[in-house]
C-alpha cells in the first residue's frame, strides 16, 4: 500500500475504506494553478482532487464538489479527507469497493 496511490484491498467494504481513510490516508498536496491544491485523491474517471480557500470567506472547499449545499471545511486537510470520501463512493458505486487509487 501506498499513500502516493491509496490502493486499497479488494476486499474493503465502504465502510472498511473509511476507517482506512481516517487512519491512514495521509495528504499530498501539489499547487493548483487557480489557487488551490492537487490532492492524492483519485476518482474512477480518472480526475484528481483539489481542495481550495480561493473564496471571499477563505474556507476551505473541495473545488469540484457537486453536493447540495455550501460544504466548508477547517483545514485543507480536512477538506481532502472529505473528497476522499467521495472518491471512495464514487469507487464504490463503480466496483462494489471502496478503492480510490
Amino acid at each position: 500500500m501506498t499513500q502516493g496511490d491509496l490502493a486499497v484491498s479488494d476486499s474493503k467494504t465502504e465502510y472498511e475504506g473509511w476507517l482506512y481513510a481516517k487512519t491512514a490516508f495521509k495528504p499530498i498536496y501539489e499547487r493548483w494553478r487557480h489557487g488551490g491544491w492537487y490532492t492524492n485523491v483519485r476518482y474512477p474517471s480518472g480526475a484528481v482532487g483539489c481542495v481550495s480557500r480561493n473564496y471571499p470567506d477563505k474556507k476551505w472547499r473541495i473545488v469540484c464538489d457537486e453536493r447540495e449545499g455550501d460544504h466548508t471545511y477547517p483545514s485543507r486537510d480536512a477538506a481532502a479527507l472529505a473528497e476522499l470520501q467521495i472518491a471512495g463512493s464514487w469507487w464504490n458505486a463503480k466496483t462494489g469497493r471502496w478503492e480510490p487509487r
